[in-house]
Order: C-alpha cells, then structure tokens, then sequence
C-alpha cells in the first residue's frame, strides 16, 4: 500500500486525501449527525403531546376537584379567563372588557388541540364564542384572536 501510495504524484496524493476526508464527513454525517436530529425532532414532537395531555388531564382534574362548573357563570370573567389562559400554560394578552358581557382574548402561540379544549371549557362555564379568528404559526402551534360573550356575570 505505501509503495502504491508513493507512486502517485502530489497532486493525486492531494486529490485522494480530499475525496477519503469529504467521504469521512459523509460518513459522519449520516452515522451520527442525521440521527441525532431526528431523535431530536421527535423527542420534541413527543414533548409536545404530553404537554397538550397535561392540560388536558389537569382540566379534568380541576373539574373533579371543584364539582362540575358546567352552570356557574365567572363573576368576573376577564379575571376568569386570564387565570384560566395562565394554567393553560398560554402566553395570552389581557383580556378586554367590550360592551354587553363581551371579552377580546389574544394568545399569541398555543397548541391546536389545548386551545380547542380550553374554548370547550369557556363555553361549558357559560361563555359563548361571537367571533374566533385561529392562523396557524408553525411548528404546530396556533394563535387566536376571539371574543366571547358571558350572559351573566360582570361586564
């Protein structure tokens, strides 16, 4: 081999040694690099469900624990629904009073399915959506903008 090796020319010496390095990049990069990133994606995918399960569990848990809300109107609802958005884990802005009982909400990124079940709970405590505006953000994440009547309870 090293007799072969210096029968080559400096150039082709030159030449090998590039493509045997390029090809130990490739190698790396597809032995090591790739699954790890995929790994990676997935751990964060999977992270993400559970996050939406725990909300979702807690919800049930809280229904449990304080009997079934399903009549009780918030006496104060904006107070109601920024309390309720923060154990939701939503980045949300304060809610704004509107005329007639009605609420502006705001979440900047939130989870498709948490979000859905969060509004399920708003309407079972007796609030009713007049307007939901959802875009989607990206990586599986959504924002929203809504407005929600409460028929009793403060203004």
């Amino acid at each position: 081999m090293r007799a072969w090796w210096e029968n080559r020319s400096v150039r082709e010496r030159r030449l090998i040694a590039v493509a045997g390095a390029l090809a130990a990049g490739l190698l790396l990069w597809l032995s090591l690099v790739r699954p790890l990133g995929a790994a990676l994606n997935e751990a964060e995918r999977r992270q993400q469900d559970m996050a939406e399960m725990h909300g979702a569990v807690a919800a049930r848990v809280a229904l449990l624990r304080h009997g079934n809300p399903m009549t009780a109107v918030p006496s104060a609802p904006g107070e109601w629904l920024a309390a309720s958005a923060a154990e939701e884990g939503f980045a949300a802005d304060p809610p704004r009073p509107l005329v007639d009982g009605r609420w502006a909400v705001r979440i900047a990124s939130a989870r498709a399915g948490a979000l859905m079940g969060w509004i399920a709970r708003i309407e079972a405590r007796g609030g009713r959506a007049e307007s939901l505006r959802i875009s989607p953000q990206g990586s599986g994440t959504v924002a929203l903008e809504a407005v929600f009547r409460f028929s009793r309870g403060g203004a």
